[in-house]
């Protein structure tokens, strides 16, 4: 029978972390929120334009991207 250590193609199994998943969210607000704009007005959009379409602050865009 073999140990965890000798298991080495197994990966440990990943803790699911709700901050993990807000910060997966709102990559995906932004994403869509920019997308949308881009759409829309056939240009790249302000920063404070995709953080208000996507309901999320400029600062939480800012440290996403």
């Amino acid at each position: 029978m073999q140990t965890q250590a000798e298991r080495s193609d197994e990966a440990p199994p990943r803790k699911i972390d709700g901050r993990n998943l807000r910060a997966v969210a709102t990559r995906r607000k932004i994403v869509a929120g920019a997308r949308a704009l881009i759409e829309e007005e056939g240009r790249v959009p302000r920063m404070a334009d995709v953080a208000s379409r996507a309901d999320v602050s400029i600062r939480s865009e800012a440290v996403t991207f």
